[in-house]
C-alpha cells in the first residue's frame, strides 16, 4: 500500500511498484471493457475509451462502422494503426510521431522527455510545475491528478459534478486543463453519447477568434489543441497566408452564404439541425449553459477540430470521423461528412 519499507523505496517493487495514487490499475484499465458492447464499467460507472474488440455501440456514420463514445475509442489505436488517434499506452510506443503532429522536433524542442512528447511517453524532465510523471491520459486530463500548483487546479476525478455541466467549480470540461489553456469549458452529454441526437449530445464552447496571444486563456476546445498542435496555427492572429489556404480552416465561423446556406439542413434559412457525428462549437458565454441546443446557427456557431476528428481514436487515419477517401466530389450519392457543410461539392458535375 505504501510502496516503502524502512523510509525507502520497497526493493521487492523497484520500479514495478504499485500504480500512481494507489490506484490498481492505469486509467485505460479502469475505462476499459474486454467485450465490444460496454460502454460503461458496471462497478464504477467509468465511461469506457477502449474495447479490447471493435466496439459495438455509438453511432454508425453512412453504414461505416460504430465508433464508441463521443471521443471514440482507442481500439483502433491497439488493433489498426497509430495514425488512428492519440496513441495513450506506455507500453507501445508510437510508430509515427514522436512530437505533436505536424511539429517535427521544431518548436518543441524538449522533445519525448516533456508534455510535449508523444502521449506514449512519459514526462521524465520537469517542466513548469507539476509535470514530471504524467503518461497517456494525464497529459491531457490534467485535472484528474496533482496539478500546477500555480494555477488553482485539483483533483477532480471523483469530484460531483452535475448532469449535463462542468466548470472550473468541479474540474472544467472532461477534467481537461493544462498550464497553456488552462481549463476547458463545455458541457457534459449524461451518457457521453452513447445515445445521442439533435438534441442529446455534448456541447463544446470556442471563443471566436482566438488570436495567437489569447490561446493560453481562451478556455477554448480548439485552443486546448492547439496548446500541443501549434504549428496548425501558425499563419498568425486569423491573418490568412499562404499556409492558411493550405490548411481547413478550425475556431472559424460557419458563413451562412455560398454553398454554406443549406449546410447542416439550413435550406436558406439560417438555422440548421446540430448533427452529433459533425459536431459544431458555440460562441456564446459558457456561463448560464444548461442543456444542448438542438439547433446550429450559421453565422455564428463555428468549425471546430473535433468536427471533423475524435480525441481518443477512430477507424479511419488521423482520427476523422469518417473515411475521407469516400469524400468524393461530383457524386450525389455521397453524403454526409464534408458534404455537411460543403452542400454543392457532390453535385453532379
Amino acid at each position: 500500500m505504501h510502496y516503502s519499507q524502512n523510509g525507502a523505496v520497497d526493493p521487492e517493487w523497484g520500479s514495478n511498484g504499485p500504480y500512481s495514487k494507489l490506484t490498481v490499475t492505469s486509467c485505460v484499465g479502469c475505462h476499459s471493457a474486454t467485450d465490444g458492447a460496454t460502454w460503461k464499467n458496471p462497478v464504477t460507472g467509468a465511461p469506457i475509451v477502449y474495447n479490447t474488440q471493435a466496439p459495438a455501440y455509438g453511432a454508425q456514420y453512412n453504414g461505416g462502422p460504430h465508433q464508441g463514445l463521443a471521443g471514440g475509442n482507442f481500439y483502433w489505436v491497439e488493433h489498426a494503426d497509430d495514425n488512428r488517434g492519440h496513441n495513450v499506452f506506455e507500453n507501445n510506443p508510437d510508430n509515427n510521431i514522436f512530437y505533436p503532429a505536424p511539429d517535427p522536433g521544431g518548436l518543441f524542442t524538449c522533445g519525448v522527455t516533456c508534455c510535449h512528447g508523444d502521449l506514449s511517453s512519459t514526462v521524465t524532465t520537469e517542466w513548469g510545475v507539476g509535470q514530471k510523471g504524467r503518461q497517456g491520459c494525464t497529459k491531457c486530463h490534467m485535472g484528474i491528478s496533482p496539478p500546477s500548483p500555480g494555477f488553482g487546479l485539483t483533483a477532480y476525478h471523483h469530484a460531483e459534478q452535475p448532469t449535463m455541466e462542468a466548470n472550473g467549480a468541479q474540474g472544467f470540461y472532461r477534467f481537461l486543463s493544462s498550464v497553456h489553456a488552462r481549463g476547458i469549458y463545455g458541457l457534459e452529454d449524461p451518457d457521453w453519447q452513447y445515445t445521442s441526437g439533435p438534441g442529446d449530445h455534448n456541447e463544446y464552447y470556442n471563443k471566436y477568434p482566438i488570436t495567437v496571444g489569447s490561446i493560453a486563456q481562451s478556455r477554448s476546445i480548439d485552443g486546448y489543441c492547439v496548446g500541443c498542435h501549434r504549428s496548425f496555427w501558425n499563419w498568425g492572429d486569423h491573418g490568412g497566408g499562404e499556409e492558411y489556404r493550405h490548411r481547413h480552416p478550425s475556431n472559424e465561423i460557419i458563413p451562412n452564404d455560398g454553398e454554406y446556406v443549406d449546410a447542416l439542413g439550413a435550406a436558406g434559412s439560417g438555422t440548421g439541425t446540430y448533427d452529433p457525428l459533425v459536431p459544431v462549437s458555440r460562441q456564446t458565454p459558457f456561463t448560464g449553459w444548461t442543456a444542448a441546443s438542438s439547433t446550429v446557427t450559421l453565422g455564428q456557431d463555428t468549425v471546430t477540430c473535433l468536427t471533423c476528428h475524435r480525441a481518443h481514436g477512430s477507424p479511419y487515419p488521423d482520427s476523422l470521423r469518417w473515411d475521407y477517401d469516400a469524400m468524393i466530389t461530383g457524386d450525389p450519392n455521397k453524403v454526409g461528412g464534408c458534404f455537411t457543410c460543403h452542400t454543392r461539392k457532390n453535385d453532379a458535375p
